[in-house]
């Protein structure tokens, strides 16, 4: 039975993960010459990309623990539902 809920979750957790992927991305590729300034910046855009990329895995996480609506492997699920119940 698909679960609305898990999906939404879900899509929110790849977008999280998106998200930290980019600013980690900006972080790696000033070098040596960024100013410490911006350096700054971009470390806590990542670090925050990073609580929030959590966040976001944990309600996944939680949700699939209340609702018992994890799909089953071979069951058309995504990468992550297979890796989840696979662990």
């Amino acid at each position: 039975m698909k679960c609305d809920e898990r999906t939404r979750l879900l899509e929110a957790y790849n977008r999280a993960t998106l998200v930290l992927s980019t600013a980690v991305q900006h972080l790696l590729s000033g070098g040596d010459v960024i100013a410490s300034t911006v350096y700054d910046m971009q470390r806590r855009a990542a670090d925050k990309a990073r609580h929030e990329l959590e966040a976001a895995r944990l309600a996944y996480e939680l949700h699939i623990q209340e609702h018992h609506c994890e799909v089953e492997v071979g069951g058309g699920g995504t990468a992550l539902d297979v890796m989840s119940n696979s662990v």
